[in-house]
């Protein structure tokens, strides 16, 4: 920490609409079929200078990390809506998996498909369902469709 950080005014994280606008700058954005106004956020981790959040939009799930003591928000990652949703669009194919962080009490890892291993989550977040259910029906809530009727 810089000697000057002392005398500034305390840092913020970012609002969630900035976190979904950040997407634009992913390299995997298609302008053409994503709009960030219309996408989902969730926490997924959070400490007193970080967070993780995941995003979701028709096409793809993003992790971003927001991290106080920088000034841009980073795109860890993202995986494209054929990695993550069946066929039949109703289910994912996407592997979740949750597992205790030895000797620790609040937060725990949380496995993304193959790719994202050892993500942190914070359980304070988590309180209602397990992590692996909230972020599945997360991105199903975005990412599915509803059968159309054919009457």
């Amino acid at each position: 920490m810089r000697y000057s950080d002392f005398f500034q005014k305390t840092t913020k994280f970012k609002e969630e609409l900035e976190i979904k606008n950040c997407i634009i700058s992913s390299k995997n954005f298609s302008s053409n079929k994503e709009v960030p106004q219309d996408s989902d956020a969730m926490i997924l981790f959070e400490t007193s200078k970080q967070r993780t959040w995941l995003v979701t939009t028709r096409e793809r799930l993003y992790c971003i990390l927001d991290d106080i003591r920088k000034t841009n928000l980073n795109i860890n990652w993202s995986m494209s809506k054929n990695e993550i949703i069946s066929k039949n669009r109703k289910s994912t194919k996407l592997k979740i998996k949750s597992r205790p962080k030895p000797k620790a009490v609040r937060t725990g890892y949380v496995d993304i498909g193959n790719e994202h291993k050892n993500w942190l989550y914070s359980k304070e977040l988590f309180k209602d369902q397990d992590v692996e259910t909230e972020v599945k029906n997360f991105i199903l809530r975005k990412m599915s469709y509803p059968q159309q009727n054919r009457d």
